[in-house]
C-alpha cells in the first residue's frame, strides 16, 4: 500500500490521494514514487517547494536540497 499514514481516526480517501499525488507529478513533472513514494517525496519540503514555484514563479526564493534536519524544516516552514 502506497498511501501514506494517517493519525488515529482519520480515514484517508484512496481516490482522493491518488488524484492528489497525480496532480502533484503533473505540475512538478516527476514521480513520487521516484523519490520514495508519496510520504517520503514530501518529506523534505522540496517538492512542495517545487510545486508552489511552478504555480507561481518565485514564490519561495531559497530551497534546501540536502538532508541537515534543522535546514529541511526551513522548506517545510515556507508552509506554516
Amino acid at each position: 500500500n502506497i498511501m501514506p499514514r494517517a493519525g488515529a481516526g482519520v480515514h484517508l480517501d484512496e481516490d482522493a490521494f491518488h488524484e492528489t499525488q497525480a496532480w502533484i507529478e503533473a505540475i512538478t513533472g516527476g514521480s513520487l514514487n521516484d523519490d520514495g513514494g508519496f510520504e517520503e517525496a514530501l518529506r523534505d519540503g522540496r517538492r512542495l517547494c517545487m510545486l508552489v514555484n511552478t504555480i507561481k514563479p518565485g514564490a519561495i526564493k531559497k530551497v534546501y536540497d540536502g538532508k541537515i534536519p534543522f535546514k529541511v524544516m526551513e522548506n517545510l516552514s515556507k508552509f506554516n
